[in-house]
Parts: C-alpha cells; structure tokens; sequence
C-alpha cells in the first residue's frame, strides 16, 4: 500500500514491474488518507484496510473501486495533519503504528513530525549538543497559550501558529502593536505559537536525503515574498558540503531514526550570509526534481523490501537512540538488565525456596509425629 501522496504521483506505474528478488510480486495500493479506514489487531503486522473508491481515480487503475486489504508494507507521501479543521488523520496512523506495519518513514518519526513543536524540540537537543556553530538555528519563543505572549523576540519577528506548513501559520510582526493584534486572534485558537527574530533572507536551501542519496538545492524566492520558501522560486542544484550532509544526517536520526526521506530547509541571510536552520521535513518533503527523486526513491524502497522481506532484517521500524549503550556501560551491575540472567536467577531462587519449603514441610511433620508418641507413653 501506498497511503497517501500530495504530489499527484502515480506508484501503481513505479512499482508496476518490479519484483523482489525472491520472485516475489509487489501489489501497489494507493489511496489519500480521506479514504481509508482500518481496523488493527495487537497480534497481527497485518491491518484490516478498506480503501474507498478515489474522487479523482487514477487511469488504469483500481482506485474506482472499493478495495479490502491488508498491506505488508506502507510507504506514506502526504502529511497526516493538514492545514484545515477535519484534516487530522492520526487517529489512521495510530492504527498503523498499533499493528506495528513495517514503513517508509518509520511510524513513530511520521507521529512526532506531526507537530511543529516536536520537530523543533529536536532542532534544538541537536544545536545544544553540537553548538551553535556547527549547528545553526534561530532562537524560539514558545507560548503554549495567548496568555503567556508576553515577552517577545526582538522587532521584527515571526510568528508561527501551531503545525502549519508550506508557509502557512505564519506571520511578519513589525512592532508590540501587531503582536499584540496577533495575540487576540490566538486566543480564538486551541494552538499554541512560537516567535522568533526575523532574518531577512537571501536565498534558501533545500537539502534532501532520500536513503543514501543526497543532493541540495538553492531557491531564489521571484515573488518578493518575505517566505523564501513559497511562491515562484528559481531552483539551482548546488553541491552537497560535509556540512550539509552532517544536518541532513542528524536530522534523519531523530526519534530513534526512520526519517529515510529527510529535508532540511535552510536560510541564508541577507545581511552576512550566515546560514540557519529552519526546519526539517519528513515523508511528505517535497522532491527538488520529482521524476528523477521518485526513481531514487522507488530503488531505495525496493532495496529495503529485500532487506525486510528476503534476507530477514527486521530494523526497519527500530528506534535507535544512541545515547542507550552509553546509559547501559555506566550501570555498575550489568546482570541485573540482563533479562535472561535475571529469569533464570528467579527461577533458581524459587526452585530452592520449593526446596526448603519441602524441607520444612517433612521437619513439621516429623514433630507431629514424635509428640503423638510421647502423649501415648504418658
């Protein structure tokens, strides 16, 4: 299954010739999360999915159809909360993520990518970790509530409204005035906003990891617009530095790793040229050229079905956090976490308690029996 795409792909055509390298056939299922409903099982990998016909049906497909199925695998192109009321479809993930099905990005990253604040959580452990001048970001302010917008960035500054994408939920503020504004309209929200600096930008950069294949991308904003990110942009490929990829690295490692598709957008200011760290995006990033990334990505995905499915290696979903071997060294007593040791070490120790407890049962009963005799001879 394929669930979903934003970008109007067509995967049934991608994957249409392709088999693994056992001989096994690929089935291609491809839907937008409006039409899927599911039903998961703790004790299954398989979810029970029932694929409602398409609005817009791909040619040549089965899209026109109602489809009942239980994918081996997902591979999921599209963000799983949208910009509008009624577009949170977590409720369909967390469907996934209970049967465990193995994906691309892993379900756990998808989770956490959902909100802007986790995503910049992990900005934030990422620059504190290796500091501000190997890896760059703005500074934040965060208001969980209207109420607590009180102290602000330094004029101008931006504001951004909860899990907005694509340049919306965002907003240049000149002065108190206008924050104060702002402020009355969060308040008719249940969201939370962050404020930072705002850096007048000369270009940006779009720096994509699909796998192992890494390119970067220079966008010069032809609208005007003070989001280098939206409207009419010029695209130029440019080389992939250490640096780069050093952040794309680091940002595909979050939540445990799985962010096999990764973006990070970059800022260059005007001003100095310096560089900043404005996001990174995940399984719904937007490819620099879309055929040419979609046939890295269908070779990427086809070599980890392999790996999956064939050879029998079964990290795909795995969180690795890194810092965990390190916790583990610094306890003293090892075989206290080791679960096998610590099994057998309980069943030992009841096996002799069901011994002494014997023991004692046979001594009792022996002094019953003497204390039988002595009453009679008396």
């Amino acid at each position: 299954i394929k669930a979903p795409d934003q970008h109007g792909q067509n995967f049934y055509n991608l994957f249409s010739k392709y088999k693994l390298k056992d001989g096994s056939r690929i089935v291609v299922e491809q839907a937008a999360w409006t039409d899927i409903q599911l039903t998961s099982y703790s004790d299954s990998l398989k979810p029970v999915v029932n694929l409602k016909p398409s609005a817009r049906p791909l040619p040549k497909t089965r899209q026109n159809q109602m489809r009942c199925i239980q994918p081996d695998f997902v591979l999921i192109r599209d963000v799983v909360c949208g910009i509008k009321p009624g577009q949170d479809y977590r409720n369909l993930l967390h469907g996934f993520l209970m049967s465990q099905t193995p994906s691309i990005n892993s379900l756990h990253s998808v989770f956490c990518m959902a909100e802007r604040a986790v995503m910049t959580a992990e900005l934030i452990r990422l620059n504190r970790l290796y500091g501000q001048a190997k890896f760059p970001i703005f500074t934040q302010n965060y208001y969980p509530q209207h109420e607590e917008m009180l102290i602000t960035p330094s004029y101008p500054l931006v504001l951004k409204l909860g899990s907005g994408h694509a340049g919306f939920g965002k907003i240049l503020l000149q002065n108190h005035k206008q924050f104060m504004d702002m402020k009355s309209i969060v308040a008719t929200t249940s969201d939370y906003c962050t404020a930072e600096q705002y850096i007048e930008g000369k270009y940006d950069l779009r720096l994509q990891k699909i796998g192992d294949n890494y390119q970067a991308y220079k966008r010069v904003s032809m609208s005007g617009n003070w989001k280098t990110n939206t409207g009419t942009s010029m695209i130029e490929m440019i080389d992939v530095c250490e640096r780069y990829r050093f952040w794309m690295d680091e940002c595909s490692k979050a939540f445990g790793g799985g962010l096999h598709i990764c973006t990070v957008d970059v800022l260059v200011a005007e001003s100095d040229g310096k560089e900043y760290i404005l996001e990174f995006n995940g399984t719904a990033s937007g490819f620099g050229d879309t055929d040419k990334d979609n046939l890295i990505l269908r070779d990427y995905v086809l070599r980890k079905l392999n790996e999956y499915f064939v050879d029998g290696e079964k990290q795909l979903n795995t969180q690795q956090y890194p810092n965990n071997d390190d916790l583990v060294r610094d306890v003293k007593d090892l075989d206290k976490y080791d679960d096998e040791k610590y099994v057998s070490q309980m069943e030992s120790k009841n096996d002799d308690h069901d011994d002494v407890d014997a023991d004692d049962g046979v001594q009792n009963e022996q002094e019953e029996n003497d204390k039988d005799v002595t009453e009679v001879e008396e």
